[in-house]
Parts: structure tokens; sequence; C-alpha cells
């Protein structure tokens, strides 16, 4: 039988991400039979998360004082230009393709029916501000850069109908072009697919 102290490893990992009861056992064990020095060296990485903070801007994960990322403190990048995506994983691939050189803004999750979604319309609502603060003759784009999930077309619709309620002057909210399809999500497409789904949005 399994010692409580293993039992109570494996519930805590089994409430991540894809890990099931099984898998998160196999976890426990394989840290059980590490060397001390290991398991310590692990500690000391999860206790280092508490130095990430939270873009102000965006929401990006950052280690730069003053909590503001790389992307937005550089003064190279279209401040105008708003790229909303859901995670943290879905900017790599985007900022592979070259092809937005604007900020972004992470949404965190999406709007559902079944759940709380407050946290994200929080977040939403963070951007129509973001948005009404910049002045009424620069021109703005918003693209709605979201998984081809239902749950990302339902967030996608709510966000345009948020500035329909909420107009901001020369905006242009557009969503990524054709090629993207259904259930695809962004950080598992190949490089070419991005690319063209960024050029062609619409």
């Amino acid at each position: 039988m399994i010692s409580q102290i293993l039992q109570n490893l494996k519930e805590h990992l089994s409430k991540y991400p894809d890990i099931g009861p099984r898998k998160a056992e196999r976890y426990a064990l394989f840290l059980l039979k590490q060397p001390r020095a290991t398991r310590q060296e692990l500690v000391a990485f999860v206790n280092a998360l508490d130095q990430i903070l939270f873009c102000k801007h965006c929401f990006v994960p950052t280690e730069n004082p003053g909590g503001v990322c790389g992307v937005c403190s550089d003064p190279q990048r279209n401040k105008q230009s708003v790229c909303v995506v859901e995670k943290e994983t879905n900017i790599a691939p985007i900022e592979k393709t070259k092809v937005h050189n604007g900020v972004y803004l992470i949404l965190g999750d999406y709007i559902s029916p079944i759940r709380d979604s407050n946290a994200v319309k929080s977040r939403i609502a963070f951007l129509i501000k973001k948005l009404q603060a910049t002045p009424s003759d620069q021109r703005k784009e918003v693209i709605l850069a979201l998984n081809n999930t239902r749950e990302g077309n339902f967030t996608a619709l709510y966000i345009q109908e948020v500035l329909k309620k909420h107009p901001v002057q020369n905006t242009t909210v557009t969503t990524l072009g054709r090629g993207l399809a259904s259930g695809n999500e962004l950080e598992y497409l190949d490089q070419e697919t991005l690319t063209n789904a960024l050029e062609n949005r619409r």
C-alpha cells in the first residue's frame, strides 16, 4: 500500500493539466527515487516562481523590474495593434511568423457558459479601457488569435459584441484567416499555416 506522504503528493500532482492518477503516481515514485539534491533543486525552481510578475499591460509572465514585459517595453512594437490570445504558449508561435509587430493580451482562459468566467471578462474590460485610453485619431487593431474551437469562437464573438456596445474610434477587429481547421490549437500549428492565417486575417 502506498504511503500517506506519496499519496498526498500523488493527489497534488493529479491536479495538474493532463496528469491522471496513474501518471501522478509514477511521477511521485520517480521523485522518491531521485537524489535528495535533485528534489531540492526542484523545490528551488518552484520557489523561484515567486519572483515572476505578470506584465501590467498584457499579463505575460515576466521577471523584468517594474512588471513590464520585453514586448510591451520595446519602443519598436506597435502598441496600437493588440493580438488577443488565450494563453502564454500561444505567443511563441505567433512571434516566429514575424507577421505581428504589435503587443499582446492574454485572456488566461475562455468564456464558458458552464463555469465562472469573471476573470476573463475582467481582462476583456481591461482591453476596452486600454483602447479607450489611446488617442481617437490613432488607428487601432484588435487581432482575435483564438483557437478555432467552440469556446474560442464563443469568446471571440463575445469580445466583438462588447466592442459593439463600447465602440472605440478607429478600431478594427480582425480574426485569423482561413486555413485553421476546426479544433486546431495555435501552439500546435506549423509556422506556414499560422503565418497565412495572420496575413489573411479579416
